[in-house]
């Protein structure tokens, strides 16, 4: 049975501050819009934990989110950095588990001179029945966002049951460029990835920096704690540092595949690249009362 729905008065009069303004996005979705500097803000919807937008304290744009996309109780949000888990991707689940399209609750608020953080929480009892018939197990998620002069998302998933359960995870990030034909990645050269596109074929990337010149749906493995996002264009440069992520997949569905996607505009292809860290390959074993925790750091250099 699911928690109750907090409420846009509820949550502006326990969590609320000057820096943090709860924000209603249809009659039933609320948002939380946090300020840090003059400039530097982001905005984290309930539904999923799901971070849609991050200026950095030069006030410059650097997630990319649809202005097509849908915002509907229990649907996905095209863009931003949505939250997957238990499964990424398909398999006996719904596509990319539910965490993406549940509702969370926020528990704490912090602001200090050195940030400003929300942690939100999801527990089995915020799940709708189809999903609670497809995961029997009690657990709870908490994603932590802290936006400071970096940008930084920390997601700590607890086994509350009396059994272990397997999972896997990602942040699904969507990183905002001005053109992708312009744009290099450098953080993957020499390492194995499964390709989507060639009957999950494994290969070594070879080339340094990577490139996307064709639609792109690759799972590296082994990933190195940072990894770098240059978009020559706007001499954009987005640095992602990662803790206990061992996969990274690359996406971009490029001209022919957004037409796939009708959260999707024409040409939206050339304003973003995914970069998804997470476990992907090898499922995380959770033995019960333990705890696993995964942090991503987006930080803009030029």
């Amino acid at each position: 049975m699911s928690k109750s729905i907090q409420s846009l008065d509820f949550l502006t009069q326990q969590f609320g501050h000057e820096k943090i303004v709860f924000i209603p996005v249809t009659e039933t979705l609320v948002k939380a819009r946090l300020h840090f500097a003059e400039q530097s803000c982001a905005e984290i919807h309930l539904q999923g934990a799901h971070l849609t937008h991050w200026q950095d304290t030069q006030g410059r744009k650097n997630l990319f989110t649809s202005p097509t996309a849908v915002y509907k109780e229990g649907g996905a949000i095209r863009g931003g950095n949505p939250i997957i888990f238990p499964q990424f991707g398909a398999g006996k689940l719904s596509q990319h588990g539910f965490a993406r399209s549940s509702l969370w609750r926020v528990i704490e608020t912090n602001v200090t001179e050195q940030a400003t953080v929300i942690c939100l929480e999801l527990t089995e009892q915020d799940l709708k029945p189809h999903f609670t018939a497809q995961w029997q197990h009690t657990f709870v998620l908490r994603l932590t966002l802290t936006l400071a002069e970096t940008l930084t998302t920390q997601l700590q998933i607890k086994n509350t049951d009396n059994q272990a359960f397997s999972f896997t995870f990602g942040f699904h990030t969507y990183l905002a460029i001005e053109a992708i034909t312009q744009t290099q990645i450098t953080g993957l050269s020499l390492l194995n990835y499964m390709d989507n596109l060639a009957q999950q074929q494994i290969f070594t990337e070879l080339r340094n920096p990577v490139v996307i010149e064709e639609f792109t749906d690759r799972r590296y493995q082994g990933i190195p704690a940072e990894i770098v996002l240059t978009d020559h264009s706007s001499e954009r440069k987005i640095v992602m540092q990662t803790q206990h992520c061992q996969d990274a997949f690359v996406w971009n569905p490029w001209q022919s595949g957004e037409k796939s996607f009708l959260d999707l505009a024409e040409g939206s292809y050339q304003q973003f690249v995914c970069i998804e860290p997470g476990v992907m390959k090898k499922a995380v074993m959770l033995l019960p009362e333990n705890d696993f925790i995964a942090e991503q750091t987006l930080k803009r250099l030029d």
